[in-house]
């Protein structure tokens, strides 16, 4: 007998081999006469603690509980109220805080662009050079107009080179949206 047919006899019981040949390969194979110890030892433990058997009447029960719950219509469940105002409150919420935002930028950009320009203002301020500056083709470039002086910024220490300005990308679709509205 070969050493894989011991161990499948062993694993799972057929009583198709010999079983003189059986005791005699298990007498002469150490490492199968290992495995059958093993597999004894496994056996018992299983017994000790295997939960017992349920009894026909459980399980018809369990199976008659099973096919009455298969059985019954699907009802859709009806909306909660709860998700409804949930989901409203957090709307509006977004839109004020939307709002607020812009209403925020909006008063900065006025009261940066409405300061005094009388002769003292004039008089202090740097007059702008023009300078020319050149950018490489595909080179990220910031262009600060509210600076009195010129100088050069290196856009890649503030954004990744693939990404976009969100302000960009919203006044875009708002431009876009214009038309339909």
């Amino acid at each position: 007998m070969r050493c894989d047919d011991v161990n499948r006899e062993l694993s799972a019981p057929t009583g198709e081999p010999d079983p003189a040949a059986l005791a005699e390969h298990l007498a002469g194979c150490p490492r199968c006469a290992s495995w059958a110890e093993r597999s004894a030892r496994l056996d018992q433990l299983w017994e000790a603690t295997r939960l017992p058997e349920p009894s026909p009447a459980v399980w018809n029960q369990v199976w008659a509980n099973v096919s009455e719950a298969l059985d019954r219509p699907a009802v859709p469940a009806a909306p909660r109220r709860w998700r409804r105002v949930a989901l409203t409150a957090f709307t509006v919420a977004q839109a004020a805080a939307i709002l607020a935002a812009f209403t925020l930028a909006w008063r900065e950009s006025v009261h940066r662009h409405s300061a005094p320009r009388g002769p003292a203002m004039l008089a202090s301020a740097v007059p702008i050079v023009p300078t020319r500056v050149e950018i490489e083709p595909g080179q990220p470039v910031r262009i600060d107009l509210d600076r009195r002086e010129s100088h050069e910024l290196d856009q890649a220490q503030f954004d990744s080179p693939n990404s976009v300005d969100p302000f960009y990308k919203m006044f875009n679709e708002m431009e876009s949206r214009a038309g339909t509205l």
